[in-house]
């Protein structure tokens, strides 16, 4: 079993944008999405880590979500 790779939201941030230079997410958004109970998060002291892999599987996942609520609500 290997260790969750926990990042602050501002690292994970910048690993997104390693990853995809051009992503539109921003920290703001990160942050949003936390607040929103849409990404689990642990607190260390004053600080909220989040998985990088939970984050790029919500990412993944999110668009199939929003697309199916998105038809069910019109």
């Amino acid at each position: 079993m290997s260790a969750p790779r926990m990042r602050t939201l501002p690292e994970a941030i910048k690993e997104i944008k390693s990853l995809d230079p051009d992503t539109a997410l921003t920290l703001t958004a990160l942050r949003r999405m936390v607040k929103n109970g849409e990404l689990p998060y642990t607190a260390i002291a004053s600080k909220r880590l989040i998985s990088l892999d939970n984050l790029l599987n919500a990412l993944q996942l999110g668009n199939s979500q929003t697309d199916s609520e998105s038809k069910s609500r019109k």
